[in-house]
């Protein structure tokens, strides 16, 4: 998933994190937000998170 995060990055591209198990040590520095779930992620949040980047 970091690799994900640092392309997503490099392209410009607003992104949220999710980790799991396998991915929860990893250093998400630079994700515009770190969520437990999305599931728990409105639209509205959504929305707002990805403009304020």
């Amino acid at each position: 998933m970091k690799n994900g995060l640092r392309s997503a990055n490099a392209a410009g591209i607003a992104t949220v994190i999710s980790p799991s198990r396998y991915t929860a040590g990893e250093d998400f520095s630079g994700a515009v937000a770190i969520i437990e779930e999305f599931t728990s992620l409105s639209l509205d949040r959504a929305e707002a998170l990805l403009s304020a980047a």
